[in-house]
């Protein structure tokens, strides 16, 4: 028994440093157009995939449709992320329930590396719907604002 105890220390002790290299960043942003807020763990590696990724996003445009008005984000609408200098950014995409592409949603978690030891961070996003699913010829199809975020 105290064999079994002391491989698992052992496991736990190895794998310790990648746990404690990454941190849970949240950002968020109440602007005229929409209320987002986006967490993630990142880790100090910018090229390491995000985990626990989740969000949430009200449109504040009425001219939208319902069906993409207010969103969840998880971890399958990643399509993507990657390191651009030292900034870390994620693309999340979403389709109707009818497969039509709804929106593509661009975060930019800011400079990392300058960020290193600070709480609270500045980023940024940008929101392109689809033309084909703005109802109206008024809705902007391209959004762009601040985010601000934090090391929690």
């Amino acid at each position: 028994m105290n064999g079994r105890l002391a491989a698992f220390g052992a496991i736990v002790l190895a794998l310790w440093p990648a746990v404690a290299a990454a941190d849970l960043v949240y950002c968020a942003t109440d602007d005229k157009w929409l209320k987002l807020s986006v967490e993630t763990m990142l880790s100090d590696d910018k090229d390491k995939e995000p985990v626990r990724f989740r969000g949430a996003m009200l449109l504040k445009q009425a001219a939208m449709p319902g069906d993409h008005r207010a969103m969840r984000f998880n971890g399958s609408m990643m399509r993507r992320y990657w390191g651009e200098g030292d900034d870390v950014k994620l693309r999340l995409s979403s389709e109707s329930r009818f497969g039509k592409p709804l929106l593509t949603l661009d975060i930019d978690l800011g400079n990392r590396q300058a960020d290193i030891g600070r709480i609270r961070f500045s980023g940024s996003y940008s929101m392109v719907l689809d033309p084909q699913a703005k109802p109206q010829s008024g809705t902007d199809a391209a959004l762009k604002g601040q985010l601000l975020c934090q090391v929690r």
